[in-house]
């Protein structure tokens, strides 16, 4: 999905607020000393998977932007949500949005999950194989082929990251 897809969804969409259990299951489970690594691996994985990084992140918190256009297909109906994987001060987020046909459709009470389309438990579940298959995925890549030498800095975390010289740095 380009820019100009991502912008004109997101227009039509709103937010639905993170169930906080999800990042402490995933950030405090984790090797915090990995957290570099993390990044090098999803920038990788992810890049792989989905083509180039968005533009659409803000340059001096961040390094990446994968915005995704995902279907829930369920027996009432298909839905559409925008999910959004960035990273941010060098922590990986994944951002759900849920999307309609027209601006004027999005309701006034807003983080709200519609329980019949998407719960909080499914979107949970949804994240953690997401951020599992990402990791998997990169071991897998990294059996196969050789990364692109690329160089990337985060300024608000005072952190450079990449991949040079057959290293992951």
């Amino acid at each position: 999905m380009d820019d100009y897809e991502y912008r004109k969804l997101q227009k039509n969409s709103f937010f639905i607020k993170d169930e906080d259990s999800f990042y402490n299951n995933i950030y405090l489970s984790e090797n915090k000393n990995q957290d570099i690594f993390n990044l090098v691996q999803s920038f990788i994985t992810l890049t792989w998977l989905f083509g180039n990084s968005s533009d659409s992140f803000d340059s001096s918190k961040g390094s990446f932007s994968f915005p995704l256009l995902i279907t829930i297909n369920k027996t009432i109906g298909k839905f559409f949500y925008l999910l959004h994987i960035f990273d941010s001060k060098s922590w990986i987020y994944y951002r759900l949005y849920k999307v309609f046909e027209d601006e004027s459709d999005i309701p006034k009470i807003q983080s709200k999950v519609f329980k019949s389309e998407f719960t909080h438990q499914e979107i949970n579940n949804f994240f953690n194989y997401i951020h599992k298959y990402i990791n998997e995925s990169f071991k897998s890549l990294n059996s196969v082929t050789v990364p692109e030498p690329f160089l990337k800095a985060i300024d608000a975390s005072l952190i450079i990251y990449g991949y040079y010289n057959n290293q992951y740095k």
